[in-house]
């Protein structure tokens, strides 16, 4: 799209630039109700919701004597909608879910348990086999780590064994019903496909007249391993397994609930692999495969927005979400901040440009200005799109919605530049997680976040206290579109130029695959540079024989240095480099963050990105520098009791994005703190600026100068941004370049507290 054309839909965006919304649907009793439905809808298209999607109450019962006034519902808003000309979607409640169980208990989702018995040395074991579907018998050994497959002693539903020499526990893993959730199996293909057609033929005749015209859009809510201990499973496991690892798993179903010896983690590492592949390929593939023949788009999100802990809750989240990129914003403000980095990262997975987010759920407080911080801010951390849970009480939500379409609209365009990339830490996460069993509390089951797991309070330093944009990256992406050249990473895309990165993050990880390392040691001996924190990979993913590991434990050892490899020395950091240019920073832990987990200042990871002598797309001298401790995971009444909203000026930040467009580009800057901006913005390039107000869809022409520094020219410019306040800065590209200021340095890119703490 053109500049001009853009700049006419930013000061009337079209109606797919609307956010779209989701209200609880009590389906009416009666005619009074009835119209009372249709004014609350009407009133809803009217605030400027673009697609309404009813959903059941949570607590909602579905049964053959209360379905015709459900059916009645839909049909009403269908016809509304039409008459209206406003979007409708269908929402796949768990309600739907408990129904199709009830009606057939062959679609009921199914988890794993394991039973044992202890057995001693020279007993002759006979045993019938445990109801479920068995998956692995094993005798182990905690004393040795010794795994015995048990299953050649099978006949029939008994085994028969004489236990060895040494303690062994009799162990049998099944795939037994899940009679705790009533939930449907979204571990396999077939049934979920099977599930979402039986509830779709119960609305047949009501949506045939609307589909793909209408009724766009199937939404599904909480995706993710349910039951209890999220011990969902599928007896296709071993199937899905070996073809992806090439053997046989039973042997080694032990290390998915404790330690077995030395390769513990890699065996861990492709269970947990496997498992969330059973996932995807089975609820996301369905669920797509549905929606595409039945006209329809999806949308969805994950169980929980502490996607610290992903691994037990929704498996790999970034290749799951890659099928509805939806970051989940649910409970004000900035929780879900974090979710916003992995929908981003989905987003690449597919080259997908259009990153929703789901605002609202469970908000406390639910006030419009939280509300339309939150709003401001999560735009300008990667989502374009917005989708609001309102409730009746909502009634000053029109000027949120015309401010989210003005966003929609401009940040729909082009691609998000970054400097900086992340290496999504996928495969030690997964060798971190061990499942477990243990009594359940009412509500949902949030699991332990690894000590280590600090790639999310990483994160959030490069953008909250460094200032910079950062692209998370799955190991796929790189193994499929990653290259590099002369000290830059690259990653192609569908369409367009590829995208560029001259800083690669790697978060604390004990493991790392072979073919994403061999990429980066070659960027590395290019000229690139590299920031590791916490901890150093010593073991390669793949399977196989030793060799990847030896090469893994080589190539970062070239990389980050003998020191950085030595576990018993330990210093303020780490620093290599080799006559090519390339660097690399080993960052210790040395703080710890408020969930529990280990961490690295973010100042000192500021000061090593400012060492690495890189010019960044932008800077903001003046922006509020505020160290990230983990405060992001914490739902606001927890956020604000505890006091952590004192170290947030307002609760907010000063971010930004940029996205290159076709012969433009496009920086948005939001404020949510109580501090106004006054100060400057560096955007690296010669460009004439205008500014676009979000808030006012008014637009002026912005004077600037030129800088040069280090060779790059910068346009600098006075940029003022009050509290809860935001704007557009539109750049095309200057011809008169003759009049840049040469400068040294850019001052004021770390804190007071940096400067004084600094390990530098």
């Amino acid at each position: 799209m053109k500049k001009e054309a853009l700049k006419k839909r930013f000061s009337k965006p079209d109606d797919k630039d609307r956010p779209s919304c989701f209200f609880t649907l009590t389906p009416p009793s009666d005619a009074e109700e009835e119209r009372a439905l249709l004014r609350y809808v009407g009133d809803l298209a009217r605030k400027g919701f673009s697609v309404i999607t009813p959903q059941l109450p949570e607590d909602f019962v579905l049964t053959e004597e209360n379905l015709p006034s459900l059916r009645r519902a839909f049909r009403l808003i269908l016809a509304a909608a039409e008459k209206k000309h406003f979007e409708v979607g269908f929402s796949l409640d768990a309600a739907y879910e408990a129904f199709a169980v009830q009606q057939d208990d062959a679609l009921r989702a199914k988890m794993l348990t394991v039973k044992e018995y202890i057995c001693t040395e020279g007993e002759r074991v006979r045993r019938k086999l445990h109801e479920g579907e068995l998956l692995s018998i094993v005798g182990f050994s905690e004393e040795t780590n010794t795994i015995l497959d048990l299953r050649p002693f099978i006949e029939g539903d008994t085994y028969e064994w004489t236990v060895p020499e040494g303690n062994f526990v009799v162990r049998e893993y099944l795939a037994v019903k899940d009679t705790s959730t009533n939930r449907v199996n979204n571990l396999s293909f077939p049934v979920y496909r099977s599930f979402a057609e039986r509830t779709f033929a119960l609305f047949a005749e009501d949506f045939a007249p609307y589909l793909g015209k209408i009724l766009t859009r199937v939404v599904c809510i909480g995706v993710g391993f349910w039951g209890d201990n999220h011990r969902a499973w599928d007896a296709s496991f071993g199937e899905v397994f070996e073809k992806r690892f090439y053997y046989d798993p039973a042997p080694f179903y032990p290390a998915l609930f404790g330690y077995i010896g030395p390769d513990t983690k890699h065996r861990r590492a492709h269970l947990m692999n496997a498992r969330a592949a059973m996932l995807e390929n089975g609820f996301f593939r369905a669920i797509e495969d549905f929606a595409a023949a039945h006209k329809l788009t999806l949308a969805g999100t994950l169980t929980a927005s502490k996607i610290s802990a992903s691994t037990l809750t929704a498996g790999d989240a970034v290749r799951a979400l890659s099928h509805a990129p939806t970051a989940l914003m649910d409970r004000a403000p900035l929780y879900g901040t974090n979710s916003l980095h992995i929908a981003a990262g989905a987003a690449k997975m597919r080259g997908k440009t259009r990153v929703d987010a789901d605002f609202f759920r469970h908000y406390t407080p639910r006030t419009p200005h939280l509300m339309k911080k939150d709003v401001l801010n999560s735009f300008a951390l990667g989502a374009n799109k917005a989708s609001f849970y309102v409730k009746k009480e909502d009634e000053k939500i029109t000027p949120l919605c015309r401010l989210a379409a003005t966003l929609s609209a401009v940040l729909g365009e082009g691609a998000q530049v970054s400097d900086i990339a992340m290496l999504y830490p996928l495969h030690h996460l997964q060798s971190r997680a061990t499942l477990y069993i243990s009594p359940v509390k009412p509500g949902f089951e949030y699991p332990a976040t690894n000590s280590d797991a600090d790639y999310m309070t990483l994160l959030n330093a490069v953008t909250i206290y460094a200032g910079h944009s950062v692209a998370l990256l799955h190991p796929d992406l790189l193994d499929l579109r990653g290259h590099t050249k002369g000290g830059v990473l690259y990653v192609d895309k569908e369409k367009g130029a590829p995208e560029e990165y001259r800083v690669l993050l790697l978060p604390a990880t004990n493991m790392i695959r072979a073919s994403n390392l061999r990429l980066l040691l070659k960027f590395y001996r290019e000229g690139g540079k590299l920031i590791a924190t916490g901890l150093l990979p010593d073991c390669a993913f793949e399977a196989g024989d030793d060799s990847e590991d030896a090469f893994v434990r080589d190539a970062i050892r070239e990389i980050f240095g003998a020191d950085a490899c030595n576990p018993l020395l330990m210093k303020d950091f780490c620093h290599n480099q080799n006559a090519a240019g390339g660097e690399a920073y080993f960052l210790y832990f040395n703080d710890s963050a408020s969930d529990g987990t280990r961490m690295t200042r973010s100042s000192t990871v500021n000061e090593a990105l400012n060492s690495l002598g890189v010019n960044y797309d932008v800077y903001l001298p003046g922006m509020p520098r505020l160290e990230c401790t983990g405060a992001l995971n914490l739902n606001y009444p927890d956020f604000h009791g505890v006091g952590l909203d004192r170290g947030f000026p307002g609760g907010g930040f000063l971010n930004y994005t940029h996205r290159r467009a076709e012969n433009f580009d496009v920086y948005y800057f939001s404020n949510t703190s109580a501090r106004a901006y006054r100060h400057r913005a560096l955007l690296r390039g010669a460009m004439d600026v205008e500014e676009w107000n979000p808030l006012t869809r008014e637009h002026r022409t912005r004077p600037s100068t030129l800088l040069l520094f280090r060779g790059d020219l910068y346009t600098n410019l006075s940029l003022t941004l009050p509290p809860d306040s935001a704007l557009f800065l539109i750049g095309t590209a200057r011809s008169d370049i003759s009049k840049a200021e040469k400068i040294d340095a850019i001052g004021d890119l770390r804190s007071l507290h940096a400067a004084l703490m600094s390990e530098f």
